[in-house]
């Protein structure tokens, strides 16, 4: 499923056992020549007519030891380049100055973007996703046909299974700009550069910020605890290198996941198959889960969402004039708030003029 070429881990082991290789190669050629040098001396002390041919011997074999040092040192060092390269071009530091600090980021694994892929021209509409979300994450199989903070999944059109003859899914698109992390005051959302967003219950005030600037409308409230919730993308499994656990219960393959670039090559080539189109793709810049649908979107039940990047948010302001003037959410909670606006003003500025 992911892709053959080295695992970054294994780079970095390989480069952290090169002092160690080259050291031992270095001691094992140093002994060996040591050996043949002995050797060779002990035949050119007799004078016969192999002296001269020993002399060539030793003198290529010398030719040849250096070249083989050389070639494991470049090969030390070819490998130590590749894992800074890939270090560069995929740490944190790299989606911060995307982002603008505006996001607050963070790795489960290796830094590579996943995504997910769903087929419409597939999906039966069997609801086996829903309930595999559910069983994964310890949710009551209950409220099938609507979001909640124990339903992250919903298959649309509301209806009984095989009653519809188009399906769409409705739940987090895990956007590569997610306004929700940026309006939170807490941090409690963090975009994960393998692709999941994240809402941290711990952390999580219960502001319902990012329920209203979600462009997705795919953030619920708990009744209970008042905390924000939704889909995970199975960020726990994905850190164990498994897939979603949604991926791994659909019975007719309408679900995929891979490697950003492998899926989005994958959809490409089954829209274009099925005579479709993409969605999710660009749609509020782009995001780690992308559709595959053949009719038009109103067919499907999607939302008409635009290109823009972190899009215009609709946190009523009467909400966030109250949170400026009563204890709503905790001392604590804005004490950190308070905090972070000051270290990250631009996500202070985001949230109330944008």
């Amino acid at each position: 499923m992911f892709s053959r070429s080295r695992h970054p881990a294994e780079l970095r082991n390989t480069a952290s056992k090169i002092p160690a290789a080259r050291q031992y190669n270095d001691l094992n050629l140093t002994a060996f020549m040591s050996s043949l040098h002995r050797t060779q001396d002990d035949l050119l002390n007799h004078n016969g007519p192999f002296s001269a041919l020993f002399t060539r011997q030793r003198q290529y074999l010398r030719i040849a030891v250096d070249a083989h040092k050389k070639e494991v040192i470049n090969h030390a060092v070819s490998n130590l380049t590749a894992e800074r390269t890939w270090m560069a071009k995929n740490s944190p530091g790299t989606l911060t100055q995307r982002y603008g600090n505006l996001v607050p980021t963070a790795r489960l694994k290796d830094g590579k973007p996943r995504s997910i892929l769903f087929d419409a021209t597939k999906c039966i509409g069997c609801r086996h996703c829903v309930q595999a979300c559910k069983d994964w994450n310890d949710h009551p199989r209950t409220t099938l046909y609507e979001l909640s903070s124990t339903n992250w999944i919903t298959m649309e059109p509301p209806v009984l299974e095989g009653l519809s003859p188009l399906w769409a899914r409705n739940s987090c698109m895990h956007c590569d700009f997610p306004a929700c992390a940026a309006v939170c005051p807490v941090e409690a959302i963090t975009k994960y550069e393998e692709g999941p967003v994240v809402i941290n219950q711990q952390t999580c005030i219960g502001c319902e910020y990012c329920i209203h600037a979600c462009p997705w409308d795919v953030i619920t409230r708990n009744d209970i605890t008042s905390k924000a919730s939704k889909c995970t993308m199975c960020s726990d499994r994905l850190s164990e290198d498994k897939q979603p656990f949604c991926v791994q219960a659909c019975p007719v393959s309408a679900l995929d996941f891979g490697l950003k670039e492998e899926i989005a090559d994958k959809a490409a080539k089954q829209a274009d198959a099925v005579g479709g189109y993409l969605y999710g793709d660009k749609e509020a810049g782009g995001g780690n889960v992308v559709y595959v649908l053949k009719e038009k979107r109103e067919s499907y039940g999607v939302r008409n969402v635009g290109q823009e990047k972190f899009p215009k948010h609709k946190i009523p302001l009467g909400l966030m004039l109250k949170d400026l003037f009563t204890p709503r959410c905790g001392i604590p909670g804005k004490l950190r708030a308070l905090y972070l606006a000051i270290i990250h003003p631009k996500r202070l500025i985001y949230r109330y003029f944008s």
